[in-house]
């Protein structure tokens, strides 16, 4: 192999590094937006539940509650599959840069018991911020 191809061999592996790298972070990206956006509607819903929740009538409360559901859901949903193309990114990213397999066991285990966890922790959000607008509801009216 002359040094030419080799170079270039180098170059063409270097860029196709930094190319899943660069996926990579925008994927982690989307998921933080993700995760913020959860959050502010999130605390959206629980302020108006607070502040409007006892004057709102059964049928305005369903809807109000099933398009939060929708939407949270969605987010959730969205999210999940961020968490998996992440994982496929970060493995595609370890390969090219033939890492030692103990890095490559720590990479598989944090990203599974992250993407078991967050999601966990949004869908108990969920249910507990709808509970808290149907206790609401019902405290404020006796």
């Amino acid at each position: 192999m002359t040094e030419y191809e080799l170079a270039d061999l180098a170059i063409s592996r270097q860029l196709e590094i930094n190319e899943v790298a660069s996926n990579f972070q925008a994927i982690i990206d989307a998921r933080g937006a993700l995760t913020q956006q959860f959050m502010t509607v999130l605390f959206a819903y629980l302020a108006a539940a607070h502040f409007i929740g006892a004057s709102l009538n059964r049928k305005q409360v369903w809807i109000f509650s099933t398009l939060y559901f929708l939407w949270q859901s969605w987010t959730i949903l969205v999210f999940l599959t961020r968490d998996f193309a992440a994982r496929v990114t970060l493995q595609r990213l370890l390969e090219l840069n033939e890492s030692s397999s103990e890095v490559l066991a720590l990479t598989e285990f944090m990203p599974k018991m992250i993407a078991i966890a967050q999601p966990t922790l949004m869908l108990v959000a969920l249910a507990v911020s709808l509970y808290f607008m149907w206790d609401e509801r019902s405290s404020k009216r006796e």
